[in-house]
């Protein structure tokens, strides 16, 4: 209609497409009158320009601004008079103008070069324009036109869209009988208890730098009035399916309740065992009852209490009823007729399982999707797995004409990982193992859960899952995931505790490969002991005299270097396939592709790993390009001598030059024709070096500039220092050393108060430890060991090691193998509410650090109070003067 010049020059003009009824061709009618009220009415809210962050006095001009009620253009209005005045601040003024304009954008901004054109102006202007709302209908279908019309008819869709129903008292204390509370009161304590400094930092970090809390909607960029929703979150908010499960834990306890009274009846997992009378899946739900007339009634009044307490309501478009094989056609007749209008359909359709006919659409659509639902709970046969895995196989080969091509590299070569010179494809079959494998792991960590009693009550009622039997005839899921045990055993392992519950021989409890159990000849105790006769339970500590006695040296010094917990806990079952102990279909899955290489014999060259393919992935190219050095890495191009190994030509030399066969460097580097490609490019080193040392220097010379004018936004590593606690506050940093040689660990622990003298120094030592996160994790332990003994109630911990900190903070229990010691450190600060845990960069720790090191020089523990050591002293000064 208009070009970039015009919409520059005629900014409100706007373009409707009418109606007709006679003709294909639409007519465009322009409108060149500005909207009314889009102007004046309303005054604009505050805007924040990213390139202000880049001057000194940004923070203090905006707090000025703020209390004269002034706008801001004076300090940015006099940008251009600053260019044109002072010429050492071009640099200074052009990123802020970047900054300026990568905010209009709302795109990803330049990475390389500058790209800072007039059709990208003109784009963000015209994001701008397109953005703006002229008009819309409310909802007698009148055009409402104006800022003051268009927000009011905003406003009232929106308002009424989130009022409540008002449920009354009584509809919800209906859905609520017999509910038994669930929250104990230390869980309704950490609820309430106040927002800790870390986990307000942490949300903080999650929000957009250029964004910050405002009203939830803006017109045209101005705000309207403002009201409250009564009920509602937008798709996506984090808390929806929150709430959503709290709310649906009221239709579960109403169902159970009718169950008690006996008003209605589930379906019976075996003769005399446990009942379900529903399942929850999301938003999806399955009733199960009797099917007599009254029993459907009372399932219906249990949804109408629902519905009114909620306000949720029944999609009578989506629900089906269902009924079993032996149920009489005259009882579905009638309780389909009193179904008000909900219609009798098949389950086989239920949460997509589809028909046979739409099972042949669904895999030849989507190959890979399909499949995976179904592999979760059922083994597919070996011959569909390979079936499906050629139908992938094919896709990919196939040419753009989508004929079919040459298949140049086996599938299972192609599934390796991409560090190992595959695509990371996965083999349908091990996946599917792996998915099965999670419904084992599910049985053995969640034992009260509902499927893991009905599959107890039916198939190992006098075991558990790890020595369950097959049984005779059993059902197509037991089958499968049954099948998938010997996976769960090759992955599971014991975290050791007290010891009474592991066999010392036989079960897996050391933390190094191979067998991961022991290998030495029973001796000294019986073949049936447990692994708490090796542990000195008043010492907390492993019997190293018995240990060295009945086992090998290496045997030995694994289980000395295993920790113990202090409260010596009960012994737990980790996935040893996962560095923190979680179950992972991905590692299930990589340990399925390692059992099968293991009864292949594949040797350890071909499944090593390759830092060209590292380099390669890692590049930024366009992935098409990385796909193409993929091939040429693997030697996979359609070259004339790759061909010719093919025997699909009869000669393999060059057809240009015919000098020489045409293998993959000659095609794309040797050969004349490629030469002439290269012929621009600088083929040497010291030629790129030279070539490059002119914009090197100059790039340098306008960084020194730039460096002097602007404040970086983000401070380099090497300005950090140590920063004094709040007053009242103890500031203890800590850090461990590791010689892995001798299997020896060393913790370095200082203590300094608001000022920054340093009250205790410690230096500790340990043996038989050779993992970092082992000795992070005990250097903790020991720092809160001397606070505690110090009596120190008001701490701030630091320290550099980030996976011992997360593992702290992560509130879930911690499965790893140093699970045992972050319990100990997680209920020491569950006691003591005033200490607080942070990380900082080790620029900040290091004198922790230091000390840690000298450790390892000692024999013995070593405690500097008031006085500190000279290796130190230097150090602690620079802090003190830094803070100063």
């Amino acid at each position: 209609m208009a070009n970039s010049v015009w919409s520059n020059l005629y900014k409100d003009t706007w373009v409707e497409v009418m109606a007709t009824r006679t003709s294909d061709h639409k007519p465009l009618l322009m409108h060149i009158l500005k909207m009314k009220g889009k102007r004046g009415e309303r005054k604009m809210g505050f805007k924040y320009e990213a390139g202000w962050a880049l001057e000194k006095d940004c923070e203090r001009i905006i707090k000025k601004v703020w209390e004269k009620k002034e706008l801001q253009k004076e300090e940015t209005g006099s940008n251009i008079e600053e260019i044109r005045r002072v010429k050492e601040k071009l640099n200074l003024l052009l990123e802020m103008e970047d900054l300026k304009w990568k905010q209009r954008a709302k795109c990803n901004w330049y990475k390389y070069g500058d790209k800072n054109t007039k059709y990208f102006h003109d784009c963000a202007n015209q994001r701008r324009k397109k953005n703006l709302i002229s008009s819309v209908y409310d909802e007698n279908k009148r055009r409402m036109e104006g800022f003051s019309d268009v927000e009011a008819t905003f406003r009232g869709y929106f308002e009424s869209l989130v009022q409540s129903s008002a449920p009354s008292k009584e509809d919800i204390d209906e859905c609520l009988v017999g509910m038994e509370a669930k929250v104990t009161a230390e869980m309704n304590d950490s609820l309430m208890k106040r927002f800790s400094r870390v986990e307000v930092e942490e949300a903080l970090m999650q929000m957009a730098p250029l964004k910050a809390p405002g009203p939830d909607v803006l017109i045209n960029g101005f705000h309207g009035l403002k009201f409250w929703p009564k009920r509602g979150l937008r798709q996506g908010d984090p808390l929806s399916p929150y709430l959503f499960i709290i709310c649906a834990e009221g239709l579960s306890n109403i169902l159970n309740f009718y169950e008690k009274q006996k008003l209605t009846r589930g379906v019976q997992v075996t003769r005399g065992g446990s009942s379900i009378n529903h399942l929850l899946f999301a938003d999806d739900c399955i009733l199960f009852g009797r099917a007599k007339l009254e029993e459907w009634h009372r399932i219906q009044e249990v949804l109408k209490n629902y519905e009114k307490a909620s306000g949720q309501f029944l999609n009578k478009e989506k629900t089906s009823l269902f009924f079993s094989s032996n149920t009489r056609e005259g009882d579905r007749r009638v309780i389909v007729d009193a179904g008000n209008s909900i219609a009798c359909g098949s389950y086989e359709k239920y949460l997509g399982l589809p028909t046979l006919a739409g099972k042949e659409i669904l895999i030849k659509a989507v190959l890979q999707a399909i499949p995976t639902y179904t592999m979760s709970v059922f083994k597919l046969p070996k011959r569909l797995c390979r079936d499906i895995n050629l139908l992938l196989s094919r896709f990919w080969w196939v040419n753009q004409q989508g004929e079919s091509s040459i298949c140049w590299r086996k599938w299972e070569k192609m599934g390796k990982q991409k560090s190992k010179g595959g695509l990371g494809f996965r083999d349908v079959e091990s996946f599917n193992m792996a998915l099965l494998a999670k419904q084992g792991w599910r049985l053995i960590k969640n034992p009260m859960s509902l499927a893991a009693r009905v599959f107890k009550e039916k198939y190992f009622r006098q075991s558990n899952f790890m020595d369950a039997k097959l049984n005779s005839q059993p059902s197509l899921i037991w089958r499968s995931i049954w099948q998938a045990r010997e996976l769960v055993k090759d992955g599971v392992r014991w975290r050791v505790g007290d010891g009474s519950k592991i066999k010392i021989w036989g079960e897996k409890w050391l933390p190094s490969p191979s067998s991961f159990s022991i290998q030495s000849p029973i001796s000294v105790l019986q073949a049936e002991a447990k692994v708490e006769e090796l542990i000195d339970k008043q010492k907390g500590e492993w019997r190293e005299d018995l240990i060295r006695t009945m086992f090998s040296f290496n045997e030995a010094e694994q289980i000395l270097s295993i920790p113990l917990s202090r409260g010596l806990v009960q012994d737990k079952l980790f996935w040893g396939s996962s560095k923190i102990g979680e179950f992972s279909v991905g590692s299930a899955y990589f340990l399925q592709l390692d059992r099968l290489k293991s009864l292949q014999g594949e040797s350890s060259r071909e499944g090593s790993k390759d830092e060209k393919w590292s380099i390669i992935w890692n590049l930024t190219v366009p992935n098409s390009v990385k796909i193409f050095l993929w091939k040429v890495g693997n030697n996979l191009l359609p070259t004339k001598e790759n061909l010719f190994k093919r025997k699909i030509v009869t000669e393999k030399s060059c057809t240009i030059c015919f000098a020489e066969s045409e293998t993959i460097m000659h095609a794309i580097w040797e050969c004349p024709a490629a030469n002439d490609i290269w012929a621009d490019k600088d083929r040497f080193p010291k030629t790129v070096l030279q070539k490059a040392s002119e914009p090197l220097v100059e790039y340098k010379a306008a960084q020194a500039l730039l460096q002097q004018t602007k404040q970086s936004q983000v401070r380099g590593r090497g300005d950090l220092k140590w920063e004094k606690p709040a007053a009242g506050l103890v500031k203890i940093n800590w850090d461990a050393s590791l010689d892995v040689k001798d299997r020896r660990m060393g913790v370095g622990i200082i203590i300094r108060d608001e000022e920054g003298e340093a009250l205790v120094a410690v230096c500790d030592q340990k043996e038989h430890v050779d993992n970092p996160m082992v000795a992070e994790s005990y250097a903790l332990r020991v720092a809160l060991d001397v606070c505690g003994e110090l009596n120190i109630q008001r701490a701030i911990f630091e320290g550099d090691a980030k996976s011992v900190i997360t593992a702290v903070h992560r509130e879930a229990e911690d499965l790893s193998l140093v699970g045992f010691i972050v319990e100990d450190i997680k209920f020491s600060f569950h006691r003591r509410p005033d200490w607080q845990l942070l990380f900082v960069f080790r620029e900040k720790n290091i004198i922790a650090h230091i000390l840690a090191g000298k450790a390892l020089s000692f024999k013995e523990k070593i405690v500097w109070i008031d006085e500190m050591p000279d290796f130190i002293v230097e150090d602690l000064e620079r802090d003190r003067i830094c803070i100063s």
